[in-house]
């Protein structure tokens, strides 16, 4: 069960960490550009929604984030892997946690719902 979780963060994480580095300056150069730390000069805002059971590990994972990225607000919203895939899914939030991989037919439907 608990390898079953971690697959479940890893994504999650890492998708978070791509979101957020999408909201920096793509003309800054933090000079480390082997680096895959985030970088100080970040700002923005970033909110997902999903599963209760995620909750613990999101709020641990924001706390060390920002301590790095001060300039950047991070929020998840517990309200269930259900209510967190139907928020993704309408667009709400760039990102979910769910206890299971989404199907196709809800991929198409985000894809549709993000105006591009």
């Amino acid at each position: 069960m608990r390898i079953k979780n971690l697959l479940l963060v890893v994504p999650v994480t890492a998708a978070l960490a791509f979101g957020v580095a999408a909201c920096g300056d793509s003309s800054s150069d933090s000079g480390d550009s082997g680096s895959s730390a985030p970088s100080s000069d970040l700002s923005g805002q970033l909110a997902g929604a999903g599963s209760s059971a995620q909750e613990a590990a999101m709020q641990a994972w924001i706390a060390t984030f920002q301590q790095s990225n001060p300039n950047i607000t991070l929020s998840y919203d517990p309200v269930g892997s259900g209510g967190g895939r139907e928020q993704f899914i309408a667009g709400a939030v760039p990102f979910g946690g769910a206890d299971s991989a989404m199907e196709e037919t809800e991929l198409r439907k985000r894809r549709s719902s993000v105006v591009e």
